[in-house]
């Protein structure tokens, strides 16, 4: 976990070198990434696909962020 300027990284798969963290949660979770943003949204939940798939889930101080590119099966 780490805390950034706007909330809180809960994992980011991205290699160790490139700052990434709790690889070992991303490959659980089958995500690239999780962060938790703190601010003021109005309550909406977005979806986008570029590159993979990209949820944002916002209700009033709290945004939750998940997604990533589909992990490939290693058989």
């Amino acid at each position: 976990m780490k805390k950034t300027s706007k909330g809180v990284e809960i994992f980011d798969g991205k290699h160790k070198r490139f700052g990434g963290h709790s690889q070992w949660l991303s490959r659980l979770t089958k995500l690239d990434y999780l962060f938790i943003q703190f601010g003021w949204w109005k309550p909406s939940y977005d979806h986008e696909w570029y590159d993979g798939q990209h949820h944002w889930l916002s209700v009033g101080p709290i945004r939750v962020c998940w997604g990533g590119k589909p992990f490939k099966d290693a058989n």
